[in-house]
């Protein structure tokens, strides 16, 4: 290591230390400025972003944070660019940007338990034009309020 590196610990693992890390090495500059170790608690990174699989249920998906990616996180799509630009996959890769790695999902289910029992209801949406990362103008006030009022009675 240079004498003149940065050292610097990021404690966590979830989306705001792995941030962190990232952009403090984002460039070559950067990652001859700092030299960075990310420490996590346990095996598994991500936070409320984490998810795993369970070997009992079939290798069924077992994830508590999806709920980082709804519209309430403005960054979170621009970070997510950067992150696949970062990998700099080979173009026949399956995954290799954002444009192959998501597509729209206009539909959700909602599940609620009341007195011991289940209930959904499916709502379906329509898909508006663009991509979620995307630059976008700021909503008027009553945009926001005419969406919410939509979203809500369904």
């Amino acid at each position: 290591m240079s004498e003149d590196r940065k050292r610097i610990a990021v404690l966590g693992g979830g989306i705001g230390g792995l941030t962190t890390a990232l952009e403090l090495t984002a460039t070559p500059e950067l990652r001859a400025r700092h030299e960075v170790t990310l420490y996590q608690l346990g095996w598994r990174a991500g936070g409320k972003c984490a998810t795993g699989r369970e070997s009992d249920y079939g290798d069924r998906i077992l994830e508590h944070g999806l709920h980082l990616w709804f519209n309430g996180y403005d960054n979170a799509f621009r970070l997510l660019g950067d992150c696949y630009d970062e990998l700099d996959r080979p173009p026949e890769h399956p995954l290799r940007d954002m444009d192959t790695a998501w597509r729209p999902q206009p539909t959700a289910i909602l599940y609620d338990k009341f007195e011991d029992r289940w209930s959904a209801a499916k709502r379906t949406y329509p898909i508006e034009s663009g991509r979620p990362w995307d630059e976008v103008e700021v909503p008027r006030f009553w945009d926001l309020v005419v969406g919410s009022f939509r979203f809500v009675t369904g």
